[in-house]
């Protein structure tokens, strides 16, 4: 069974598919569209919800 992708393709070229493309991705890495489950998650939500605490204790680098 073939893995669906999560983003879309950059089209090779230079020309406005490739800003969709590119417009298309950075809203879902910002979770303003698609599944939010594909959201990109930063450093500071991961401080705030107090995982680096536990990454910290259990020896994990930054």
């Amino acid at each position: 069974m073939a893995k669906k992708r999560l983003y879309p393709a950059i089209p090779r070229g230079n020309d406005q598919r490739q800003i969709e493309s590119l417009t298309q991705i950075a809203e879902i890495l910002i979770g303003a569209s698609g599944n939010k489950l594909e959201k990109a998650v930063t450093y500071r939500e991961l401080e705030t919800l107090g995982i680096t605490s536990l990454l910290v204790a259990a020896g994990v680098k930054r």
